[in-house]
């Protein structure tokens, strides 16, 4: 929605909601995720040109159902200034 691409302007909110859905292990929501960020910002043409991937094959991998590599993943967030963190899971409470 455009709320919600407004919204992903703030590098603070979007790295929330990233880290959210990572931590969910949602594919589809990632990539909805960085999709909209793409869209909000820098736009397919720029991120091409910047991950030396093609337009059509972006539009691909974070297209409802994509499926990016890893490799293509950690390229796309270091272009729109997000990394990926591993740390150890949160202990339950007992």
């Amino acid at each position: 929605s455009e709320v919600r691409k407004e919204l992903l302007k703030d590098e603070a909110f979007a790295a929330a909601l990233l880290a959210e859905a990572a931590e969910q292990g949602d594919d589809a929501v990632l990539v909805g995720v960085l999709r909209d960020l793409v869209e909000s910002g820098m736009g397919f043409s720029e991120l091409a040109r910047r991950t030396s991937l093609s337009r059509p094959n972006l539009h691909r991998m974070l297209s409802p159902g994509g499926n990016p590599t890893l490799k293509s993943l950690t390229r796309i967030l270091d272009c729109l200034g997000y990394s990926l963190r591993i740390g150890p899971k949160a202990s339950p409470q007992g």
